[in-house]
């Protein structure tokens, strides 16, 4: 998307329509930061693409930044924007790099609470739980194996069995994984 020094769309490309809804006939000759992003709220998303525009520099400039940008038909969705400038001829022109990053956003959350879930599991059964690396170092212990241990995770985890116990039991462990 290209946007003028007064904040106007001035290209749309196919890629802005899939994701946004409008068509390049639509868009062209809008004000971009009213358009394409939230009306002013918590956020501010609007305002801070406005403070980048006017002063032509700033903190979206030249960095990938997340956003909440919004669709023809007013859904919100968390984008990934890049914001570059160009001033060859006079007026800058800024030119926006938008993607919708909503299915990553999903995938991650989908991860979090996979991974607080198994968390709560591991932590609630009543057995030891743990897990090592290929080199026998303890890299998770549940509360129950710590305690028989007798030793708080932080010093369990980064250990290997040789640490904690007798030589001939260590190496039984050892072999046994």
């Amino acid at each position: 998307i290209d946007v003028n020094h007064e904040g106007v769309i001035t290209e749309f490309n196919p890629a802005a329509e899939k994701t946004f809804g409008y068509s390049r006939a639509e868009a062209l000759g809008r004000k971009a930061d009213a358009f394409l992003f939230p009306p002013s709220d918590a956020s501010g998303e609007a305002d801070r693409v406005e403070r980048n525009l006017s002063a032509g520099e700033g903190s979206m400039l030249g960095q990938r930044t997340e956003v909440m940008a919004m669709r023809a038909n007013g859904e919100r969705f968390p984008a990934e924007m890049a914001m570059t400038i160009n001033r060859t001829g006079g007026l800058p022109v800024f030119l926006f790099f938008v993607r919708d990053i909503g299915e990553r956003k999903r995938a991650e959350r989908a991860l979090r609470d996979s991974e607080a879930l198994y968390h709560s599991l591991v932590e609630s059964l009543p057995m030891n739980v743990f897990r090592k690396d290929m080199q026998g170092r303890f890299t998770f212990a549940n509360r129950l194996f710590c305690e028989t241990l007798n030793r708080p995770a932080p010093e369990v985890i980064g250990n290997t069995d040789f640490d904690f116990f007798k030589f001939d039991l260590a190496e039984k462990y050892r072999q046994d994984d």
